[in-house]
């Protein structure tokens, strides 16, 4: 569980940023922004990769309903990670095998699974192959958030995209489709009673446990299948529950030292992993003490942007006061106009660009909530 978390964990929670440009990339591979396409340009969208994968995963599903292996049915996996993979799984009792029909962790492991789907509908394909080729001719490029203008006539695009698709939007492509298919297309199988259907980040099972497949899973029904999962909320509500009895600036330091726990090694101590969370959840945990606590937060996040010295330690500090603080929907307009001046002041440079762009995010995000 690391800073990768809380982005994924913001995806999977339907959380999107705005589009600010798109990414081109020509036929001779080189990679450019633009703000603005002709509308005789195709681009590649976000909702447009969305659709055409639940298209295709819909296609086989309803191929599998009509075939003989369409009998007790428990479970349906829609996956995909940061390699840009994405599978569609289904497995019977049959497929399984009598041996691990009561071992959840061996049940519901891909692994596992007998029908397993990796290839889709052409126009899924077209787009994704766009993707991965602007994906890696970006990274390879070194030139990380500083794309140059593009000032061409256009005819020379190979693929055009939205920007937000490169911010982790695949976890939010395979989780649309497995709460559309849940809606509109399971009737088709024949299922189990406990039977589920969810997305999987292969990422780790603390996020894909305490959040992914809460989206889609009853939680009555995740507790009887996984009965640790029960356990660990139990504890992790004891935890909070101690932590709110603390000052605000201290609950911050809290879940702080929580969050930065696993990222220094150290799991064994991590009181949450060992409740089965993510690290969102220390996030989340803040959030939940209201409006009262932005103040504070804002506080601490502006002390540790001034004070960066673009450490490890302090770049964890302040990418988890940042995104804690992008969790609420309303905020004071000279908090806002306090944060425009950081963003201009010289201490940014001392921040790495990664997390510049991070803290941009989330400083638009405050502009369009703020309280006039």
């Amino acid at each position: 569980m690391n800073n990768y978390d809380v982005i994924l964990s913001r995806v999977i929670k339907g959380i999107r940023n705005v589009n600010e440009f798109y990414v081109i990339v020509t036929e001779d591979n080189e990679v450019f922004r633009c703000n603005q396409l002709p509308a005789s340009v195709p681009s590649i969208t976000l909702d447009k990769m969305a659709d055409a994968f639940y298209e295709s995963c819909r296609d086989h599903l309803t191929k599998f309903a009509a075939s003989e292996d369409n009998k007790d049915v428990y479970a349906i996996s829609v996956y995909t990670d940061y390699n840009h993979l994405f599978a569609f799984y289904v497995n019977t009792l049959e497929g399984l095998g009598e041996t691990y029909k009561n071992n959840s962790d061996v049940k519901y492991d891909e692994a596992s699974f007998e029908y397993i789907f990796e290839i889709f509908n052409d126009e899924f394909e077209l787009m994704r192959e766009g993707y991965i080729t602007a994906y890696h001719t970006v990274f390879d490029s070194n030139l990380g958030y500083h794309l140059p203008e593009y000032v061409g006539d256009f005819k020379d695009i190979k693929c055009a995209l939205e920007n937000i698709i490169f911010q982790e939007q695949s976890y939010f492509i395979a989780l649309e489709t497995a709460k559309r298919l849940k809606e509109f297309d399971i009737e088709q199988l024949n299922t189990t009673e406990d039977f589920v259907i969810y997305a999987k980040t292969g990422q780790n099972e603390g996020l894909d446990y305490s959040l992914t497949m809460r989206q889609t899973v009853p939680l009555s029904l995740l507790y009887r299948i996984f009965p640790e999962i029960q356990t660990g909320d139990e504890q992790f509500e004891q935890l909070k529950a101690e932590a709110r009895a603390l000052p605000l600036k201290k609950q911050i330091e809290y879940w702080l030292k929580e969050f930065n726990k696993e990222r220094h090694g150290m799991n064994h101590n991590s009181k949450i992993v060992r409740c089965l969370k993510s690290d969102y959840e220390a996030v989340l945990a803040l959030v939940e003490n209201g409006v009262a606590i932005i103040p504070e937060l804002y506080e601490e996040f502006k002390t540790a942007f001034i004070e960066s010295d673009d450490s490890k330690e302090s770049n964890n500090r302040i990418y988890f006061l940042n995104y804690t603080l992008g969790e609420f929907t309303l905020y004071p307009k000279e908090m806002v106009d306090d944060f425009r001046a950081l963003l201009s002041s010289e201490e940014v440079q001392k921040i790495n660009e990664y997390t510049v762009e991070d803290i941009k995010q989330t400083f638009y995000y405050m502009q369009r909530n703020q309280d006039f």
